[in-house]
C-alpha cells in the first residue's frame, strides 16, 4: 500500500527543495509522488497561507515571467555565479526526468521582429519537456533552464535535447504521424529518420525485408517518437488498405504519407526484346498503382487531419527518359502525372506533391549498376552542375521540404545536383 502525501509550506521566506521534502518523507517511511509541474512549484516555492505560491528570491510580478522555472533562483552573486559560472546544471535531481523523452528548446518569441537576448529571458531558456506513456499520446511540460545547462542535463539523464529548426517556421511535425513505405532502406530510412528528429511518429513499410525495418524503427525510437514497422506489398489493394490501417490503429491518425516503394530491372535500351510483361506489370503495379492505392486507402485519414499530406518518390528517369529501363521511366512519368491529377482531385484539404531524385549513391543503384557502379557515379558527378551525386539524405531533405512547405501542392521538385539542367555556361553563348 503507498501513501500520497500533500505538503503545505507555511512560512515565509523559507529554502525548502522537493529533494528535502522526499528525503524527510523517505525517513518517515513514506512515499512521495511529485508531478512535474508540481515538483517546479515545490522546489523553489513558499505557500503563504491564503495566497498564491511565490517563488522564492523573486519579488513584485517576477515570478509570473519565470514559470516552472528548473531550479531555485535567487538575488545577488549566488545568482549570478550560478548563471555565469559552472556548467555543471544546479538542478532539482527529483525531477521525474526517468519518464522523459527529451527536451524541445522552445522558439522564442521575436520582439519587434528580433530574437530577444538572454538577458530579457533572465538567463534562462524555455524547454518543453516530453514525457512518454503517460496515457494516450505525450505529455509536455514547459520548463524554464539556466542557459547553457540544458545539454548537460539532458547527457546525465539520456534525454534527447532538440534545438529550434527552420521546421518551426514553416511546419510544426511535433506529434504528427507518418507512413513512409519502402521505408527499410535508402531514401525511405533517411525519410522515416529526418521526420522521427522533428518529432513525428512514424510507420515504416516494408514488404520483405523486415529485419532492416525494425533497425530503422527502434533508431526513430531513439529519438523520442513512436515507431512502427507494418509489412506488406503495396502492388496489392488489400496490402495498401491494411497498411494504412494498421498504421493508424498503432499511432492514432495519419498526417503524412510518403509513397517511396519502388522496384526496376536494369534492362539494356537497345534490347527491346528483353522486356517481358512481368516487367511491366511488377515495375507498374508497385511504382503507380502502388502510390494511387495507398493514397486511395489513405484519403479519409488524412483528410480528417488538419493538415494532410502525400509526398511521391519519381525520378527524373520519368523526365529525361533515361534509367534503369524503359518500364521504369515510364512508371515515373505516370507518377508525375499521378502526382498533378491527385493534387487537383484531393485539394484543398490534402497536398499532393512529388520528390525527382537524379542519381543517388547507395546500395540499390550498386546492386543494379555492379561493377560499373563507380565510373557512372564519377560521370553523373561530373555532369552536375555541383560536381556531386545525392546521397539518400539529400532526397529525405527535399521530401521534408514537400511535407513542410504548407502552400505548395502539385509541384515536383528536382533533386539531381543541376544534372537535368545542362552543361555549365560559360559565355553565355
Amino acid at each position: 500500500m503507498s501513501i500520497l502525501v500533500v505538503v503545505w509550506v507555511k512560512a515565509k521566506r523559507v529554502n525548502i527543495s522537493s529533494r528535502q521534502i522526499e528525503q524527510h518523507l523517505a525517513f518517515l517511511g513514506l512515499r512521495a509522488i511529485l508531478e512535474c509541474n508540481q515538483l517546479s512549484r515545490l522546489a523553489s516555492t513558499v505557500m503563504e497561507q491564503g495566497e498564491e505560491p511565490r517563488r522564492l528570491g523573486l519579488g513584485g510580478d517576477e515570478h509570473r515571467r519565470a514559470p516552472n522555472l528548473i531550479g531555485v533562483r535567487r538575488h545577488g552573486t549566488e545568482r549570478r555565479r550560478r548563471l555565469r559560472g559552472s556548467n555543471e546544471p544546479r538542478v532539482f535531481p527529483n525531477l521525474p526526468l526517468g519518464q522523459a523523452e527529451r527536451l524541445d528548446l522552445v522558439s522564442p518569441t521575436l520582439v519587434d521582429g528580433r530574437k530577444p537576448s538572454r538577458q530579457q529571458h533572465g538567463g534562462y531558456d524555455e524547454y518543453k519537456l516530453k514525457f512518454r506513456g503517460l496515457g494516450h499520446g505525450h505529455r509536455q511540460n514547459k520548463c524554464h533552464i539556466p542557459a547553457g545547462q540544458a545539454k548537460c542535463l539532458a547527457k546525465r539523464n539520456g534525454l534527447a535535447v532538440v534545438p529550434p529548426s527552420a521546421k518551426i517556421r514553416a511546419m510544426d511535425l511535433n506529434g504528427k504521424v507518418a507512413l513512409i513505405t519502402g521505408g527499410s532502406r535508402g531514401v525511405g530510412a533517411a525519410t522515416g529518420l529526418q521526420l522521427a528528429k522533428r518529432g513525428c511518429h512514424v510507420a515504416i513499410n516494408c514488404s520483405r525485408t523486415a529485419d532492416r525495418a525494425k533497425q530503422v524503427a527502434e533508431q526513430c525510437q531513439a529519438n523520442g517518437v513512436r515507431a512502427v514497422v507494418v509489412q506488406g506489398d503495396v502492388a496489392s489493394d488489400a496490402d495498401c488498405r491494411r497498411i494504412v490501417a494498421e498504421s493508424i490503429e498503432a499511432l492514432g491518425q495519419l498526417d503524412i504519407l510518403v509513397n517511396n516503394a519502388g522496384t526496376t530491372r536494369f534492362i539494356d535500351f537497345q534490347n527491346l526484346d528483353d522486356v517481358t510483361d512481368e516487367d511491366w506489370d511488377g515495375i507498374l503495379s508497385v511504382n503507380l498503382k502502388g502510390a494511387f492505392q495507398c493514397a486511395r486507402a489513405a484519403r479519409a485519414a488524412l483528410e480528417a487531419s488538419d493538415f494532410g499530406v502525400i509526398v511521391n518518390t519519381a525520378s527524373v528517369a520519368g523526365m529525361t527518359g533515361v534509367g534503369s529501363s524503359i518500364p521504369y521511366c515510364a512508371s515515373k512519368a505516370a507518377v508525375i502525372n499521378l502526382t498533378l491529377s491527385l493534387a487537383r482531385t484531393l485539394g484543398p484539404k490534402i497536398r499532393v506533391n512529388a520528390v525527382a531524385p537524379g542519381f543517388i549513391e547507395g546500395e540499390w543503384l550498386q546492386n543494379g549498376l555492379g561493377e560499373n557502379y563507380e565510373t557512372v557515379r564519377a560521370k553523373k558527378a561530373g555532369e552536375g552542375l555541383l560536381d556531386a551525386v545525392s546521397t539518400p539524405d539529400d532526397i529525405a531533405d527535399g521530401i521534408l521540404s514537400m511535407i513542410t512547405c504548407q502552400k505548395v501542392t502539385g509541384h515536383i521538385l528536382t533533386v539531381d545536383t543541376g544534372h537535368t539542367v545542362g552543361p555549365r555556361i560559360g559565355s553565355g553563348l
